[in-house]
């Protein structure tokens, strides 16, 4: 390389540089093929890049000498080609059966644009088949002879990057088609996604507008900031920076502002009012006004009974077909569910109405428990100790030689490391820094007293570690490393030209290689591990762990008796004999190619906290040759139940008993719940009972957030009180003396400083567990505090407001969560190779919810593929944070609104309880209603009554009445009694129905019913209010519980009554669908059967007719030429 430059191949007059090579990694079966490349401009600027290209090759088939490209296929291509030629069948039948109407279907594009994709996958997939040419070649080379060229592996990656990007698209198509399936299932779905279609034309349209904004912003912030800003030098890089800064992107406004005081803020708030603000307020209200056509249009669908005629039409689709065979079963279920149980009542804002003295119990115990929460975790103080601890660990530096170019760097620290050798460095060169150096302070002169175990003297001597001049290392082996190996294998036959030597060691990777994570705890799959010396392939390796280290329990270890899981290494307290070990270590290649994992842990105690902080630095070893570093900090504490904390045992107490007294309140409630459910067979009542406990829990949330806390509060105190009194906890005490000998073994539960860390790494796991328990109640705890809440007026709309819409936000969460795993499937396909944040789907999920919350560094990825980048997150903004996110406003705000209209006609009624009282007096004189009951304090009673008010105008809308008989029943109710119906046993004959009759608005529909329905409807409102009577001097001269027993018995009698009335219409249905429409329909059969058989007969005796008068005339005419020639 020397001599090409000192030759002049980089002069002045090179364009260009490009290198670019392919790398193997035979874990993986994976080449990578790097291109380096370095571009000379006319400026004198040069601009370089680089990319990384994976191509699967595996290694079964490098070694195969037959080895064929179709040999690749197996019985799943096969069975997902044949579905697809189903599929495609279904369709064209459909296109058949239905003809120009198939193409009304807003979703037959989408299964269009779904098959396409799917057949041009296919083809691409063979298309790459054909270009296996890098494949093929190093199938047929032998002996070292490879005769692959760059050329055929860029031919094979360009074919297989096209099949990556067109499968990255049909899955992103698929997971939008499963929104079809939902939505014909599901009704809350389908009104979401009709408003979603609802609204496409408008977002479409917006979209072009916006475009027209962003081309503008785009192509001035080119011609403004071009020649000074690199983020705007190009139109590709205005587009890629424009398009970033509506994610949020904040790195080119820094840039901007920089170079252009002035002009580029004004650039940018521009562009935020403008592009961000108006479009999204817009594609807000869009989606609201959709959402609102949605449920309106399904109401009047509803109301004309054209939904069964919908669903018929609906049913001819290639979907219906599926999953007709499940039809039947889905239809009984439907049936029995419905008949398990009634329907919830319609709530109003007094549902969620708390008492006073309810409301204080509850605060009471969320003080007691948030502060016992808090006092356990001591947040700032761990926060402290695992800090301090970490910078010691951090903080020092060890030098490292370049191999090629001689160079030394001596600042490198542990978060620099990046290969085995950098790991081997630092444990020789800073970890005894870390032992011996992180504490060289002195106090009044002298040394660090703390360094001397003081409990020996005079004695003995014992000498301790110490980190940052306050904190114990515990033991005089008080550091351990753990070191677990792959476990190798050699090549050998398998060996594969010049690409894998037959003497090459590799890991076993069945059934393929394990990625370590989880600080070096968990191996997906399981590790394949080296369990014994003979297994570790390095001889100089096998000797230096035979020496110093023994396999048994180690880090991370579950079981100190039954898992042994590492070859466990013990530092000592001497400088120079641990020194030495590392030393000897560094030498021997203690860290190699066969390494997994190396982890150093220790236990520190600080005296001013009174805690323990367990530390492990873990060095993992991934498959890929990337090495991975974490540094652990846990703080713990001992003697939880000391003195000193009298308090929280107190809050603790306090916390507990509340539990317990919410946990029955909840466990009564769902009995309560499953009382009214039907009789019947031992399958409806389980289907009945289950039907109330979902009702129960679901439709409203914090029951079930009531049960869910209350069981996760029992949890957290199980392993916390497991905790708190483990045998560390209890037994554990600072020695005499810190030698573990003959006699402290035998009265002790451990024996050596490896057994003692093995139990503060099982303690901190439990505290883990406490943590994880406890911060997801504390976040359930303060939810629950919002029905408590509800006692004030504007926080009770509120929660109304989260409790109506949460089964339709339910609904949009799962089109969410469809949406983001669509494209999170997509990137992880198209970027998955390239780019470090998609090489795994979970990763990828987190980059899609990094961009829906405009939180994502958009660097990387626009590094890897402009234009990919620029169609994923151009789609995905309009989409997903236009066209999906607002959904989510739209449903709120309906509902907050319907719910605010409620409580402000609610609040018409709270003029007064005088006021009141008088209304309700001039509705007994003038209507001959009985007297209303006194209102009670505050307006309350008024409150709800005018909120049932709402409801019986809701259900009159819903019944069709006019809006006169609506005013009607508000008036009723607005008057808080019943009706008076025991006069009509006064009157003669029909005389009190036409009392009634004359009550009802002349503009009202019910003048224009059949007579019967009409006397249906006036004797049934006789026999209602006849029972409210009845029920009302029940509860006369009650008080307390026994008016709530009546108030209940009332209610289980309307609900009877009801249930009983929608037995008998439902009765009544299953009769005229099963014997009067099959008798009508065979009665229209035989109908159509006679018209044809008449018209057939018609035309028969037209026929006839006409073959006697053709007869007749030709009679006529031979008579008249017989006649003729007679003459």
């Amino acid at each position: 390389i020397l001599d090409w430059l000192a030759g002049g191949m980089l002069s002045r007059g090179a364009a260009g540089l490009a290198v670019d090579f392919a790398v193997h990694n035979p874990n993986f079966e994976t080449f990578t093929w790097c291109q380096l490349v370095f571009e000379v401009e006319g400026s004198g600027r040069v601009v370089h890049h680089y990319h990384l290209s994976p191509l699967l090759v595996k290694n079964s088939d490098l070694k195969a000498r037959n080895f064929h490209p179709w040999a690749e296929l197996t019985w799943l291509d096969y069975t997902y080609f044949i579905v697809f030629l189903v599929l495609v069948a279904i369709e064209i039948k459909e296109w058949e059966q239905r003809g120009r109407r198939y193409l009304y279907l807003p979703w037959t594009f989408v299964t269009l644009l779904s098959l396409i994709m799917h057949g041009t996958m296919i083809i691409s997939r063979f298309v790459y088949f054909s270009y296996m040419d890098f494949g093929l070649l190093l199938a047929d080379a032998v002996d070292g002879g490879l005769k692959a060229s760059l050329v055929a592996i860029q031919n094979q990656h360009d074919a297989y990057r096209a099949f990556v990007c067109i499968a990255a698209v049909t899955l992103w198509l698929t997971w939008f088609k499963a929104v079809h399936y939902l939505s014909c299932n599901f009704k809350r779905i389908e009104l979401i996604t009709a408003a979603m279609w609802g609204s496409f034309t408008y977002i479409s349209h917006l979209t072009c507008m916006a475009l027209c904004l962003f081309f503008a912003f785009m192509v001035s912030g080119h011609i403004l900031f071009g020649k000074s800003v690199r983020a705007y030098s190009t139109l590709g890089q205005a587009l890629m920076s424009t398009t970033e800064l509506m994610f949020g992107e904040t790195d080119e406004v820094l840039e901007l502002e920089k170079t252009y005081p002035v002009s580029g803020p004004a650039y940018v708030i521009m562009h935020v009012v403008l592009l961000t603000a108006v479009v999204r307020s817009v594609s807000k209200a869009l989606m609201r006004t959709s959402f609102e056509d949605a449920i309106f249009y399904d109401r009047q669908a509803a109301k004309r009974n054209t939904r069964d005629k919908v669903m018929e039409v609906e049913s001819q689709h290639m979907m219906r077909k599926v999953s007709s065979a499940l039809r039947g079963s889905h239809n009984w279920l439907k049936e029995t569910w419905a008949a398990s149980a009634p329907l919830p009542e319609i709530r109003t804002l007094a549902d969620v109405y708390q008492s006073p003295l309810s409301v204080c119990l509850w605060f009471v115990f969320f003080f007691c428990y948030v502060t016992a929460a808090y006092l356990m975790v001591q947040v700032s103080w761990s926060y402290d100790l695992t800090s301090s601890v970490a910078s010691a660990v951090t903080s020092p530096t060890f030098t490292k030689t370049e191999d090629l170019t001689g160079a030394t760097r001596s600042d490198m620290t542990i978060h620099a490391i990046t290969s085995h050798e950098d790991v081997a460095l630092w444990m020789s060169s800073a970890l005894p820094k870390v032992m011996f150096n992180s504490s060289l302070g002195t106090f009044a002169g002298t040394e660090n007293f703390l360094k001397t175990y003081h409990a020996a003297l005079p004695l003995e001597t014992f000498t301790q570690l110490v980190v940052n001049d306050w904190n114990i290392i515990l033991g005089q082996e008080p550091v351990r490393i753990t070191t677990r190996y792959w476990d190798m294998q050699r090549v050998g036959a398998n060996a594969i030209g010049s690409v894998l030597a037959s003497d090459m060691m590799l890991a076993n990777n069945e059934p393929e290689p394990s990625e370590v994570s989880y600080g070096g705890t968990f191996f997906d799959p399981p590790l394949q591990e080296a369990t014994s010396l003979a297994e570790i392939v390095d001889p100089r390796a096998r000797e230096v762990v035979g020496k110093h280290c023994t396999y048994k329990f180690a880090y991370a270890s579950e079981d100190r008796l039954n898992d042994a899981n590492g070859f466990s290494c013990m530092l000592s307290v001497n400088a120079s004999e641990t020194t030495a070990i590392l030393a000897d270590m560094a030498q021997n290649n203690f860290v190699n190619n066969q390494s997994a994992v190396v982890a150093i842990d220790f236990v520190t105690y600080n005296g001013f906290a009174q805690a323990f902080v367990y530390t492990a630095v873990v060095f993992q070893f991934q498959p890929s040759g990337a090495v991975t570093t974490e540094v652990i900090p846990r703080m713990v504490r001992l003697g939880m139940y000391s003195g000193q904390y009298w308090y929280r045992i107190i809050l603790e107490i306090c916390a507990i008993f509340f539990t317990l007294f919410y946990l029955g309140k909840s466990l009564t409630n769902l009995v309560r719940a499953t009382k009214n459910s039907a009789k019947g067979t031992r399958a409806l009542l389980v289907l009945s009972a289950f039907r109330a406990l979902f009702q129960h829990l679901f439709l409203d949330p914090f029951n079930f957030m009531d049960l869910l806390s209350s069981v996760a509060t029992i949890v957290m105190v199980f392993i916390w009180y497991g905790h708190v009194f483990s045998k560390l906890s209890q037994d554990f005490f600072m020695a005499e003396r810190p030698a573990w000998d003959q006699a402290r073994c035998s009265s002790s539960e451990w024996c050596g400083d490896d057994e003692i860390l093995f139990a503060f790494h099982q303690q901190v796991s439990s505290m883990q567990a406490v943590l994880q328990v406890l911060g997801l109640n504390i976040f359930l705890v303060f939810l629950r505090s919002l029905r408590y809440l509800s006692m004030l007026p504007r926080a009770r709309v509120v929660v109304n407001t989260l409790k109506a819409s949460a089964l339709d936000i339910g609904a949009y969460f799962v089109l969410l969560v469809i949406a983001v795993c669509a494209y999170a499937f997509c990137g992880h396909l198209a970027f998955g190779g390239i780019v470090q944040d998609f090489d795994t789907l979970g990763e990828s999920i987190v980059v899609c919810l990094q961009l829906f919350f405009g939180m994502y560094e958009h660097t990387n990825l626009r590094g890897a593929d402009g234009g990919w980048y620029f169609l994923f997150s151009a789609s995905f903004l309009v989409l997903v944070r236009y066209w999906f996110y607002n959904m989510v406003f739209a449903i709120v705000d309906l509902h907050f609104r319907h719910v605010d209209n409620c409580r402000e006609e609610g609040m018409k009624t709270l003029q007064g309880p005088e006021r009141a009282a008088l209304a309700s007096l001039k509705e007994w004189l003038v209507h001959g209603l009985r007297r209303h009951p006194e209102p009670r304090e505050g307006g309350r009673l008024l409150e709800d009554e005018g909120l049932k008010r709402i409801n019986v105008q809701k259900q009159a809308k819903d019944f069709a009445l006019g809006e006169q008989d609506m005013a009607q029943a508000d008036h009723k109710v607005s008057s808080h009694a019943p009706v008076h119906t025991s006069h009509s046993s006064e009157t003669d004959g029909d005389d009190w129905k036409k009392a009634l009759e004359m009550k009802v608005s002349e503009k009202s529909t019910f003048h224009h019913l059949p007579p019967e329905v009409k006397d249906w409807a006036l004797e049934t409102a006789k026999m209602l209010g006849e029972l409210i009577d009845k029920q009302y001097e029940e509860r006369q001269g009650k008080s307390g519980k026994e008016v709530e027993q009546a108030m209940q018995s009332a209610e289980e009698e309307f609900r009877k009554r009801r249930r009983q009335a929608t037995t008998g219409v439902e009765n009544a249905i299953k009769q005229l669908r099963d014997e009067e429409f099959k008798s009508l329909k065979e009665i229209h059969r035989d109908r159509e059967s006679l018209a044809w058989y008449i018209m057939k007969r018609e035309t028969d005796l037209s026929a006839l007719e006409k073959k006697l008068e053709d007869a007749v005339k030709r009679s006529e005419v031979r008579r008249h030429s017989v006649s003729s020639s007679g003459r």
